[in-house]
């Protein structure tokens, strides 16, 4: 016989949910950098046509990464693991 435990996916469903929100925040303070950067990038591919494009406009400025790791703790494999321990024989 199989027995649901109600508890443990409980528990398991709020550990889930608060990966998620701290993922999904992640998510959103990157969209939040990328918006800013394309708006600067704008303004600046502006002012380069408004000047007639003379000049070297061209400069590099130093790499910033705003790539973010989004791997999960609940990975597919862990929560693959954890399906057999949801479910216990009695």
């Amino acid at each position: 016989m199989l027995v649901v435990d109600k508890d443990r996916i409980f528990l398991e469903n709020v550990g889930a949910v608060r990966e998620l929100s701290r993922v999904t925040g992640a998510l959103e303070s990157r969209i939040g950098d990328l918006e800013k950067a394309t708006e600067t990038v704008e303004v600046k591919l502006a002012r380069m046509r408004r000047g007639g494009g003379g000049g070297n406009h061209h400069h590099r400025r130093g790499s910033h990464s705003t790539t973010s790791s989004c791997s999960s703790t609940f990975s597919r494999a862990r929560l693959r693991a954890m399906a057999p321990g949801l479910l216990q024989r009695k």
